[in-house]
């Protein structure tokens, strides 16, 4: 993950380069991965850090019936704070041939078809480019509990026509799916066993579930396992998880250069994994807390949901520069339960 530290950048006011224009509702993100994870609410900014403040069940609650109920016997909870470390993104932009200002004398219609068609682009740019950092963090051995993540073999997910293979994949179709539900029902009851930072945690219910499959994943279930059953509501997911998500998920070699934005790859070979890396792993299933990751704004330069069309900071007479300065505090959140489930990479 990228971090920024030169907080003198980031607080310089820049509001005097830029024309603003307001949008409503642009932070409702299209892209699955970033609306899922997107929270203002529950994450406070401090500077050049974020923090998300959670809680642990009292002990010895509920207390029983007793004459007085005094102070020194009230039960005892932690409350938890995790730290979330700030995120550059740099500028998404884009350049158009159109001079704004002309467009806006002569066609304005013209123009505000033209500017909601780069903006779009603009947007859809930096909500994949955050998404594809999200995953990256939720893939990392690192988050979970060593015994909450699951190997399976290489080929697990691989698509086989072979009347001798059919059989067999949809055993092991059924058992995923198996696995995935009966490690749900595992985390609405308390208990350390899938949370990085070994407290006491529990899932509300199946609802306050999120699953992460990767869409080979996806296509496997699809064609081994639910097609094979008269009633497949039974056993699909999407009819038991609060938010199922089907997406790419990465798999990452030990020879892979980081798919990180930010990291700028000077040369061939100067940013890969290594051997240990706690990336490594062929990232299928991830089954976690809806809490598991959070991601707030820092700065939404410059002012919360804007875009701005850029004229003196280019140098530029062209009114034709539309762009978005995007920085935020972002992580997972290791008291909160998680699991997932890789596939061996050799």
């Amino acid at each position: 993950m990228a971090n920024w530290t030169d907080s003198k950048k980031i607080y310089d006011p820049i509001d005097y380069r830029t024309t603003q224009i307001d949008f409503i509702d642009t932070m409702t993100a299209e892209h699955p991965i970033f609306e899922n994870y997107y929270d203002p609410a529950n994450v406070e900014v401090h500077g050049k850090e974020g923090v998300y403040v959670g809680g642990q069940m009292s002990e010895d609650s509920p207390l029983m019936w007793a004459d007085e109920f005094m102070f020194n016997k009230w039960p005892k909870s932690e409350d938890l704070e995790k730290k979330l470390p700030l995120v550059e993104y740099g500028l998404f932009g884009d350049r158009s041939s159109k001079d704004f200002g002309r467009m806006a004398f002569d066609e304005p219609d013209i123009l505000k078809k033209h500017l909601d068609s780069k903006i779009n682009i603009v947007y859809e740019k930096w909500k994949r480019t955050v998404g594809q950092v999200i995953l990256h963090d939720l893939c990392n051995s690192d988050n979970y509990k060593t015994s909450a993540i699951k190997e399976l073999d290489k080929d697990y997910f691989k698509i086989d026509t072979d009347n001798k293979k059919i059989a067999e994949n949809q055993a092991k179709a059924v058992n995923i799916v198996a696995e995935i539900e009966t490690t749900a029902y595992a985390m609405i009851n308390y208990s350390k066993d899938f949370n990085k930072d070994e407290k006491e945690a529990v899932v509300k219910g199946l609802q306050d579930l999120t699953l992460i499959m990767d869409t080979s994943v996806n296509t496997f279930l699809n064609t081994y396992g639910y097609s094979q059953v008269f009633n497949a509501g039974y056993i699909d997911l999407k009819m038991k998880i609060g938010k199922v998500i089907i997406t790419k998920t990465p798999n990452i070699k030990n020879d892979d250069l980081k798919p990180l934005p930010g990291h700028k790859i000077t040369g061939k070979g100067t940013a890969k994994y290594t051997t240990g890396d706690p990336h490594i792993g062929d990232w299928r299933i991830l089954l976690h807390d809806k809490n598991f990751y959070k991601i707030n704004d820092v700065i939404n330069v410059p002012r919360a949901e804007g875009v701005f069309l850029e004229t003196a900071f280019y140098l530029s007479s062209l009114k034709n520069l539309i762009g978005k300065w995007y920085w935020a505090v972002q992580g997972c959140i290791t008291f909160c339960n998680a699991a997932a489930w890789k596939c061996k990479t050799t």
